[in-house]
C-alpha cells in the first residue's frame, strides 16, 4: 500500500514549432504552461495526519517547454540535442515534481546491419512538498545518465543489442543518493518477417 495515495489533476496549454534550417538542420520547440493540483484518493486519510493532502505533497503551477536542435552531420551520422523543462509525478503521483535538464544524443550507422548510439542526459529534479514516507522537506535530485549500445541486425526478423549504461544520482536527501552500472544484450525476434 502506498502511504498518503494521492490523485492529481493537471492542465497544460502549450505551444509547438517546427523549423527547418537547412536540409541538414532542424529545430522543434515547445512553449506553455503546467498547473497542478493534488487530492488524497481517501480524505479520510487525513484524520491520522498522513502527508497525502495537495498542500503536503506539493500543488505545482510552472512554465514548461522544450527546445530541441537536430543536425545531420554526414550521411551516416546524426546529433541530437536538446533542454526541457516539465512538470511530472515523483513515486506513483504523491509529490509533484518540475524536471528541468538537458539531453544529447549522437547516433553513426556505416550500414544497414549496425548502429551505434550515445547518450547522455542532465536532469535537476525539484520535488515539491514534504515526502510522505521520510517526513522529508523539498528534495532536490541532480541525476547523471549515460548510456551506449550497439545494434546488430543479424537477421531481418532478428536484433542483437550490447549496452552499457551509466547511472549516477546526488540528492538534499541522503538516502536517495546512488551510482549504478549496468551492462546487458537485448535480444528482440519479431514475428511475421522474413527468415532471411
Amino acid at each position: 500500500q502506498i502511504v498518503a495515495a494521492t490523485k492529481y489533476h493537471q492542465t497544460t496549454a502549450q505551444l509547438t514549432a517546427d523549423y527547418a534550417v537547412t536540409g541538414l538542420s532542424s529545430f522543434n520547440g515547445q512553449l506553455g504552461y503546467t498547473k497542478r493540483t493534488n487530492s488524497l484518493v481517501n480524505p479520510a486519510e487525513a484524520a491520522n495526519g498522513s502527508a497525502g493532502l495537495g498542500g503536503v505533497v506539493g500543488d505545482t503551477s510552472a512554465v514548461t517547454g522544450l527546445l530541441g536542435f537536430r543536425r545531420q552531420l554526414s550521411v551516416k551520422t546524426s546529433l541530437n540535442l536538446s533542454v526541457f523543462r516539465e512538470v511530472d509525478s515523483y513515486v506513483a503521483g504523491a509529490n509533484s515534481e518540475i524536471a528541468t535538464g538537458g539531453d544529447a544524443n549522437v547516433t553513426w550507422d556505416p550500414d544497414v546491419k549496425f548502429s551505434l548510439a550515445a547518450h547522455y542526459r542532465q536532469t535537476t529534479q525539484s520535488i515539491k512538498g514534504t515526502l510522505a514516507i521520510a517526513n522529508f522537506l523539498n528534495r532536490t535530485d541532480h541525476s547523471r545518465l549515460a548510456e551506449f549500445y550497439v545494434k546488430y541486425s543479424v537477421r531481418r526478423w532478428l536484433t542483437l543489442r550490447p549496452y552499457l549504461s551509466y547511472d549516477k544520482r546526488t540528492s538534499n536527501f541522503d538516502q536517495a543518493n546512488f551510482t549504478s552500472l549496468t551492462v546487458g544484450v537485448d535480444l528482440t525476434a519479431r514475428l511475421g518477417q522474413p527468415l532471411l
